[in-house]
């Protein structure tokens, strides 16, 4: 070969290995661009990643603490609700005694009741007689101011005694 096809030859040579060269590098450039956007959507999944983790941390903590609060709940109502078991047929008791007194209570009242009717009624009847005694006493009254007034027939019959002619009121013809 001739140099000139030597030169050719090297220059062919070169030419591929500049497009190689070119081609390797824009192949080297795409993937850093690659790598570069891949990175930075890592970095934003690892941000949105790290805020849910947070999150559901923070929410982790909150039902921890509304749990152990609601076993402090729990807690205190079982011990309430056994001392109220204790007290249960102290207050059974109570409530029975309450109900026989308040039976008896009944009873009395009912007894009372009866009374107290038998009371008004007889008042009832008291008042009506007492409203028309003094009608009656009137009339008496009357009728005895009358008596007193009228001669009274006992002194026809005693008109010759003195005495009686007095009280009579008959004037003696004597005098």
């Amino acid at each position: 070969m001739s140099e000139k096809g030597r030169r050719s030859s090297a220059m062919q040579v070169s030419s591929v290995v500049f497009i190689f060269s070119v081609l390797m590098s824009l192949w080297l450039l795409n993937t850093v661009l690659t790598q570069n956007k891949t990175m930075k959507e890592l970095k934003s999944q690892d941000e949105r990643l790290k805020t849910v983790s947070e999150k559901l941390n923070e929410r982790r903590a909150a039902e921890e603490q509304y749990k152990s609060n609601m076993d402090m709940q729990v807690t205190s109502g079982i011990s309430v609700v056994q001392e109220m078991e204790t007290k249960v047929p102290e207050l059974i008791l109570t409530a029975e005694k309450t109900k026989t007194e308040n039976n008896a209570c009944q009873e009395i009242l009912k007894t009372m009741k009866g009374e107290l009717d038998s009371l008004q009624k007889e008042q009832t009847k008291s008042k009506g007689l007492m409203k028309n005694l003094p009608d009656a006493w009137k009339k008496e009254i009357t009728n005895l101011k009358t008596q007193l007034l009228s001669r009274s027939p006992i002194c026809d019959f005693v008109k010759n005694d003195p005495k009686a002619v007095e009280l009579c009121g008959y004037k003696s013809s004597k005098l």
